[in-house]
């Protein structure tokens, strides 16, 4: 089975300084997820998201845009790719600025001892992340902060300056939101309670780490998310995650087990929705009672009126998302890739287009939408077996879902 897969990669955080100490804030700009319904998707914090559209297996798709790939079962789903543009400059440089005047260094000595406290339990190494971060600012610390700053870094130093601690969550920061990063703002000497704790959460690549780092010492350094250089003080940043298990390796790859659905009657002939919602009512209850094993017990559903709030979004259209699909089902899931690999490691929700079909055909075609782009199985051998894409045409209209 061939994917058409669209990609919207959104890694904007966005941080806040407290002038009374730490900082961290995260945050991101809705993205306009599928065009020919313009929807958008909020992500997350340090999250970046994907649009897939995918159809059951059966026939491909020889007509494919570029950039996108497509799968069908007699069934279409369809998917598409753009990247969003990822700043990375730091926006430092040595030269072509003038130099900052000099100022009072709060401190109270020019050379300060880093350690380095690995708070999650594992080998990682962070020594050269911080090193290079502290080398930034004895490069650059002169020019912005207005006094030159040396280090020293000594990874289990007992007695250090500052502690550059990796930690699996930042529960207190003086800042409500979610964040990234912490560490307060030192601008006089009654600011320097030592050691000055630089928190920095775990789970980004090394890049990010750095990045991270290198923000949460300038605060250090006195420097506020207004102040030079913009491209390493600015309040928003693009953070990537070390590697994540995709949708496809997850038992439940959504943040929650209760997944709302609704369902657009607009093209339903009225004589006919009693009929249609039965028919996917019959296929949420099969997932509900697990799906032969396929599915975690604890997920159950919850219909809801408004399709842009819901986490599975049904529409019946006269013509198909998925290209050249003139009778079948389409889906097109939406979610997070953190880890920008270019796969989704969780939903955020999934939108399912059924056209001209028969509707005693329509809770298979659900079930098999469900089964791949909201459960995220992958293979053929995944599906429960009433659902698998080889299923005869003649079986998917019985009462396969008993």
């Amino acid at each position: 089975m061939t994917r058409h897969l669209v990609i919207f990669v959104l890694g904007m955080v966005v941080l806040a300084g407290c002038a009374s100490g730490p900082f961290g804030t995260n945050t991101s700009d809705s993205q306009n997820i599928s065009p020919e319904e313009n929807e958008t998707v909020q992500t997350d914090a340090q999250t970046q998201t994907q649009t897939q559209t995918q159809t059951p297996s059966g026939q491909s798709n020889e007509n494919n845009s570029p950039g996108t790939e497509s799968s069908a079962a007699n069934d279409e789903t369809a998917t598409t790719n753009t990247e969003s543009p990822n700043d990375s400059g730091d926006g430092a440089s040595n030269t072509d600025q003038d130099t900052t005047p000099s100022s009072e260094n709060p401190w109270g000595e020019r050379t300060l001892t880093v350690a380095i406290r690995n708070g999650q339990g594992n080998d990682r190494e962070l020594g050269p992340v911080v090193e290079d971060a502290l080398a930034y600012w004895e490069q650059n610390s002169q020019q912005y902060a207005g006094y030159q700053i040396d280090y020293t870094l000594e990874e289990n130093a007992q007695n250090p300056d500052i502690v550059v601690s990796l930690v699996s969550s930042i529960d207190e920061c003086g800042v409500n939101e979610q964040v990234q990063g912490c560490a307060p703002y030192v601008t006089e000497p009654t600011d320097v309670d030592r050691p000055v704790n630089v928190q920095i959460q775990s789970g980004y690549t090394d890049d990010s780490t750095r990045q991270l780092i290198i923000h949460e010492l300038g605060h250090t350094l006195g420097l506020d998310h207004d102040d030079e250089p913009n491209g390493i003080m600015a309040a928003e940043s693009d953070l990537t995650t070390r590697p994540q298990p995709n949708v496809t390796e997850r038992a439940l790859p959504w943040d929650h087990s209760t997944l709302t659905v609704a369902v657009d009657e607009s093209n339903i002939p009225p004589q006919k929705r009693n009929a249609v919602n039965n028919q996917i009512d019959r296929a949420l209850d099969y997932y509900e009672r697990g799906a032969d094993g396929t599915v975690p017990g604890r997920v159950s559903f919850e219909r809801v009126s408004d399709p842009k709030s819901a986490d599975i979004r049904i529409k019946f259209a006269e013509d198909s998302p998925c290209s050249s699909l003139n009778t079948g089902s389409c889906s097109i899931p939406s979610g997070y890739d953190p880890d920008d690999d270019g796969a989704l490691e969780q939903y955020h929700h999934v939108r399912i287009v059924l056209t001209d079909l028969d509707t005693n055909t329509v809770a298979w075609h659900v079930g098999n939408r469900l089964g791949e782009d909201v459960f995220g199985f992958d293979e053929v051998n995944d599906f429960p077996y009433p659902l698998r894409s080889n299923t005869p045409q003649d079986e998917r209209n019985t009462r396969w879902w008993e």
